[in-house]
């Protein structure tokens, strides 16, 4: 057995094998298959209690009574434990029997099992293969050699009495200290060689290679830590030495339910595609090797189910750790060797397919494990499957099945078969029928099987696996349920959440990505449901208290504070959330105590935001809708019922709420029944508008069939998401004037015209790079009349060139990415800068008055790049006619959009008409046939010709027009978007200076002040002072709206002033001059400190101090302080940035916008903060309202980990691709949110879940 090392645990599990013994010193042993695949012959091991001497008496025989050959060893020395060993297959569906006696009677088979030492080398073999290894040494040496020249831990291998072949070597020159080779298993089972160097500068490499009668690989266990991150030492077994191997077989399986499950067949010039190295990796390959064998073709025609083979078959993902890949390389048409690492180094993309840096990859470590350590089971197939793939055809594939996934060993140490307590049932989803009895013994034995026969379970086949846990759970519930049958779906239960609870199938902690975060949700929430129904299993209470834990991590990762989701949409969002719904009722039957809080945390945010994405009624669709973006098509969402009843007791009210937002979204079918809650009555929330940091914001007024609608993205959540920082849709008064996205995956047929509404710089192709941390909803402020939000995204000074990091661009199988373009057309300005998105919605006093926006771009800093303007429209170019400096939208609905410009030139857009696919599923419009006349006219077929019939998805199409405005490098634009109907006059636009917009309409005249600098303006009885706020004059009052932090807004004298957001509307008749002033919530954040004595001034508003061994700088004035130096960027203000030995401290003032940096340390966000920054970490407090911050990543985290106030949640940070850290100029890398209020938060290194508890070996006792 291999060396049970840092977590390789086992316990000792008091049972008594078939019942009490009817004979003195007998027992029974019996391994029944619930799998429905079987088990071909390997090594099962059991502990009895005893002492060596009783070693000799042991016999064991079969159900036929025949004798076994029996293996017996003492791991510890008067331990009173002996392990007993023998070799068993398990027929399908069948029952391996034993007995074993102590009486001594009998002969004990010598097994096929031969140990034999042949000079410097130790053949281990049995009647299929032999392998080659080190013979026993000890050796110390006085000076350190180099590993090259030491004997590779395994040297050769033949099949049956054939030839050697294969040859192994060190690679690596690092200098060992000491070379032991020890042989700890000699027969007749099994044979066990133990290998370990010791590194002379620390550390060691160590090895078991393991032959097993009957078995037809040779296992290999390594484990390695050199003490410090290094992964450039190897040794390397070729293959193909000794023989003429031709053909390799290999598969790229992956979680997704794709790649090629069963395997392919080519020549070794297509196994390695033209790139030097493949990659061999222990789980979830998605594209890389997910195990490799070779042989000779002309063998296998003389040969088909015998011929010569060998591979490298990566066994028990569960038990790796540091999941570096193995080298997989070829010097012609019949060379392979493979590449062993013999060190741990950080994963990457290029060679692992895992990160250890991606906020998109999901591996786990094992905690209190050194970062040093890697792990890693592989097999070394030397001959055929016992139990062949269906084919006959891929015996590698078929190994890593039979021997990859838990494995015999394991398997029979779950304890499938218990005393039952009679629990009473039904108890999943409460003590209600869920759903109709049925026989669900067919879905359970189809899901053991499953799992058993798929390396990497499918997230897709998986997801919905708390449905037959529901269907069990209803079978348990008849009290004429036949004992047979309740045996065996408590035993197939008991299987199932032992699979649950194993990283052969969840990956636990083996440092290995299996997908994106959602996918290990969508197959991770099932398994509380069948827990719960196991409350007398002697691992109950051990697997709930883990899947509470496990469930907390994975949820915390994924979900903002306020509710924003890692994924959007009805697609992916639900694909993992929505099973979270599924299974916290699972935890809560069980009677784990995290439930509430999960609850509250987590799981009720994020459904509020769910719910708030709704867009108004579709009459295409006849639905509201949740909207297309990113990853996702337009969706109905059977689910929200199904929260609705999850939800009913902790919230009745959000419970209500989310009933009515099935109905309002169509009450698509397919919910989980058991979890809809009877008597349960609808409630039409109060939607509004609401900031959502990760996400952006949704913009609402008017809630009915007329409502004004916006979603603005802007935010740090990018898995299964394209690129569109500041985009937008919008719907009013039943017109889907800006559309969302039609189809799930798709992309504009003209590269230099983007779908998403947003700006591109630099050259029209230029995409922002994704995944980037740097773009949040800054600020924002919602009144009765007025909304605002203020969307930045940071542009880095290597936006152009290099465009990505270096690392990136040059690792093997990756990319080709690189510098991005400049349009040659105008003079730019390479550099770093910030693109603001200030939105604000003007509300009239009804549906049918102008409800409007307001947007300014504007960009600030070193960089100064062509912009381009981005537009998607519903229609064609005969829809959109520019009227000088506006643009008249027609659509299909009475509703109408104007686009207007206050710059003064005309506008002329270049048009890009494209036919978007329609995607139809996960709606309600699948196969639908609309009513004759009442097709959208944008619903066409792919040559432009109305549709006809039942719609088809993928097949019809929707027509769009995107419009792409340029400006000159810094130039910006400022815009409306003005929905009205016909009979509405054309609202009179006129810019009255930079950032000031003077707009007349039906019902009066607004001025609108926007400027991510503060604005002043003074005229026509107006005043203000400010980066946001807006002025309304109607016929009997005036609004004024402050909404940018500090500032003051007035008319006529009379004044709003302060740092808060403030809305008041002033009857005209009684108006008089005042001034009022609305000040913050007291917070406890300490405020920049006064000037002091020894300050001197820098730059107008900034000052330096130095003293105590610190230097301070103080930003005061309106917030337009600027100074740069070698040491410190400074921008706006009021705010106190401090340096000392190590540490940096960032504070601003309440509303106050800051961009600060100290070296490479950065924070850029609207106040009050008090953030600290060191090299491991920030720590700090923020307070105010709803928002995010973007700061820099410090220099010793690897994964940073975002709390607040404790609680783990997401936040964005850069992707491999991006550079993140490491410049001498801050980079803002990670965007976090906060909610309302004042919280602590940190920013960490990450944080990985306890792995679940062990089953323990079964124990024999006469």
């Amino acid at each position: 057995m291999p060396p049970r090392t840092h977590g390789l645990r086992i316990g000792l599990l008091s049972l008594a094998l078939g019942g009490a013994a009817a004979v003195a010193k007998e027992q029974t042993l019996s391994i029944r298959d619930y799998t429905g695949r079987g088990f071909p012959p390997d090594l099962v091991q059991y502990t009895l209690k005893g002492e060596p001497a009783d070693a000799p008496r042991l016999r064991l025989f079969d159900a036929g009574g025949n004798p076994q050959a029996l293996q017996v060893s003492s791991a510890v020395a008067g331990d009173g434990n002996l392990t007993v060993s023998f070799v068993t297959p398990v027929p399908a569906d069948g029952v391996a029997l034993f007995t074993l006696r102590d009486d001594g009677q009998g002969t004990v088979p010598a097994g096929g099992l031969q140990v034999t030492p042949r000079g410097a080398a130790l053949e281990l073999g049995n009647a299929l293969f032999t392998v080659r290894l080190p013979a026993e040494c000890a050796e110390t040496y006085g000076k350190a050699v180099p590993a090259t020249g030491l004997p590779a831990p395994i040297l050769a291998f033949r099949h049956g009495a054939g030839p050697w072949l294969g040859a192994g070597r060190v690679l690596s020159a690092a200098p060992v200290k000491a070379l032991t080779v020890k042989l700890t298993a000699a027969g007749p089972v099994y044979a066990e060689l133990r290998y370990e160097i010791e590194w002379a500068d620390g550390g060691y490499y160590r090895a078991t290679v393991q032959v097993i009668d009957g078995v037809p690989l040779a296992k290999v266990y390594e484990e390695y830590d050199l003490g410090r991150l290094d992964g450039t030492q190897f040794w390397e077994l070729d293959l193909s030495g000794g023989w003429k191997p031709d053909r390799a077989q290999t598969a790229s399986n992956h979680g997704n339910g794709g790649g090629d499950p069963t395997g392919r067949d080519v020549d070794f010039a297509g196994l390695m595609a033209g790139q030097p190295v493949q990659y061999l990796v222990g789980d979830q390959a998605w594209g890389k090797l997910s195990h490799l064998g070779i042989y000779g073709e002309a063998d296998r025609t003389a040969a088909p189910e015998g011929f010569p083979l060998v591979g490298v078959i990566p066994l028990r993902k569960g038990l790796w750790r540091r999941s570096n890949a193995m080298e997989v390389v070829s010097a012609g048409p019949n060379q392979m060797a493979v590449r062993f690492p013999l060190s741990a180094r950080h994963a990457e993309w290029g060679r692992d397919i895992t990160s250890e840096t991606s906020p998109f990859s999901t591996q786990e470590h094992e905690p209190g494990l050194p970062l040093t350590y890697g792990r890693r089971v592989w097999g070394l197939a030397l001959a055929h499957p016992a139990i062949p793939d269906a084919k006959g055809d891929r015996p590698f594939y078929q190994l890593q099945r039979l021997y990859g996934i838990v494995g015999l060993d394991r398997y029979k140490d779950f304890l499938l078969e218990w005393a039952d307590g009679k629990p009473d049932f039904p108890r999943l989803y409460g003590p209600r029928p869920n759903v109709p009895p049925g026989n669900c013994i067919k879905a359970l034995r189809a899901s053991c099987l499953y799992y058993f026969t798929s390396p990497h379970a499918s997230h897709h086949g998986t997801c919905a696996n708390y449905l037959i846990a529901a269907q069990a759970d209803a079978d348990l519930a008849q009290p004429d349920l036949a004992p047979e049958a309740r045996r065996e779906i408590r035993a197939r239960l008991a299987l199932l959440a032992y699979l649950y609870e194993d990283g052969d199938m969840m990956s636990y902690g083996n440092g290995h990505h299996h997908g994106n975060p959602n996918m290990g949700t969508a197959r991770f929430w099932s398994g509380p449901c069948f827990v719960a129904l196991l409350p007398d299993h002697p691992m109950f209470a051990g697997w709930r208290d883990h899947m509470a834990q496990y469930g907390a991590y994975n949820i915390g990762t994924q979900v903002a504070p306020g509710g924003s989701y890692f994924e959007f949409g009805a697609a992916y969002h639900m694909h993992g959330f929505a099973r979270t719904t599924n299974g916290l009722p699972g935890l809560r039957s069980a009677g784990a105590d995290s439930v509430e809080r999960l609850l509250a945390d987590y799981v009720a945010p994020d459904w509020r935001y769910y719910m708030n994405l709704l867009t108004p009624f579709d009459s295409r669709r006849q639905a509201r809708m949740i909207p297309g973006m990113a990853n996702s098509q337009p969706g109905n969402t059977e689910h929200f019922a199904e929260a609705a009843g999850a939800l009913a007791t902790h919230d009745p009210e959000l419970a209500a709420n989310l009933l009515w937002a099935w109905q309002a979204n169509g009450a698509m079918r397919g919910a989980n029944a058991a979890l809809v809650a009877p008597g349960l009555a609808a409630k039409e929330p109060a939607l509004g508008s609401q900031v959502y940091p990760g996400m952006g914001v949704i913009f609402r007024a008017h809630q009915g069939p007329d409502e004004t609608y916006m979603l603005l993205r802007c935010g740090f959540q990018w898995s299964h998401w394209t690129v569109d920082p500041g985009h937008f849709i919008l719907a009013s008064r039943g017109a889907v004037l800006v559309p969302h996205q039609p189809f799930q995956y798709g992309d504009s047929s003209e590269a230099s015209f983007d779908l998403q509404n947003t700006i591109r710089f630099g050259h029209p192709e230029n995409v922002w790079p994704h995944g980037w941390g740097d773009s949040v909803i800054l600020d924002h402020a919602f009144g009765p009349g007025v909304d605002y939000a203020w969307a930045l995204t940071g542009f880095p000074e290597w936006f152009i060139k290099p465009g990505v990091a270096p690392t990136w661009a040059n690792a093997p199988n990756v990319t080709s990415a690189g510098e991005r373009k400049l349009d040659t057309a105008r003079p730019q300005t390479e550099g770093a800068f910030d693109w603001s998105r200030q939105v604000m919605f003007l509300k009239g006093r009804t549906a049918a008055s102008p409800n409007y926006f307001v947007i300014r771009d504007t960009v600030s800093g070193d960089g100064k790049l062509t912009s381009y303007l981005n537009l998607n429209l519903l229609g064609t170019k005969a829809d959109v006619q520019p009227q000088g400096g506006r643009l008249a939208v027609a659509s299909e609905w009475p509703t109408q959009l104007d686009v207007l410009f206050a710059q003064p030139a005309a506008v002329t857009p270049d048009f890009s008409e494209q036919r978007l696919p329609l995607a139809l599923h996960n709606t309600n419009l699948s196969g639908h046939t609309p009513a004759p006349g009442t097709v959208s006219r944008n619903w066409v077929k792919k040559d432009g010709s109305p549709w006809e019939g039942p719609l088809a998805s993928y097949q019809t199409v929707e027509n769009h027009v995107i419009l792409r405005i340029p400006a000159d490098p810094g130039a910006g634009y400022l815009w409306v978007l003005y929905p009205r109907t016909a009979d509405q006059p054309v609202p009179q636009v006129a810019l009255l200076a930079q950032g000031v917009l003077k707009l007349s309409h039906a019902e009066g005249t607004d001025y609108v002040f926007l400027g991510p600098s503060p604005v002043a303006f003074e005229g026509e009885g107006v005043v203000f002072a400010g980066r946001a706020g807006a002025v309304r004059l109607d016929t009997t009052g005036v609004v004024l709206a402050k909404a940018g932090g500090e500032g003051r807004v007035g008319y006529k004298g009379r004044i709003v002033a302060g740092a808060a957001a403030a809305e008041k509307r002033y009857p005209l008749a009684t108006l008089a001059p005042g001034e009022e002033t609305v000040a913050p919530p007291a917070v406890t954040i300490q405020s920049p400190s006064a000037a002091g004595a020894r300050e001197t001034e820098v730059a107008p508003g900034v000052t330096r101090t130095d003293e105590n061994a610190a230097t301070r700088y103080r930003l005061t004035g309106p917030g337009t302080a600027s100074f740069r130096d070698p040491s410190v960027r400074l921008e706006g203000g009021p705010a106190e940035v401090v340096v000392s030995a190590g540490t940096v401290r960032f504070l601003a003032a309440p509303g106050s916008y800051v961009k600060l940096a100290a070296g490479n340390r950065g924070v850029r966000g609207v106040g009050p903060f008090d953030l600290t920054f060191t090299d491991g970490g920030i720590r700090g407090t923020v307070a105010g309202p709803t928002r995010s911050l973007v700061v820099t990543w410090p220099a010793d985290i690897v994964r940073p980990m975002f709390t607040m106030d404790g609680v783990r949640y997401c936040a964005g940070w850069a992707d491999d691709h991006s550079i993140g850290k490491g410049t001498d100029t801050p980079q803002l890398a990670i965007g976090f949110g906060v909610t309302a209020g004042e919280h602590t938060i940190a920013i960490s290194e990450w944080t990985y879940p306890d792995l679940p508890p062990e089953p323990a070996r079964r124990e024999i006792q006469f």
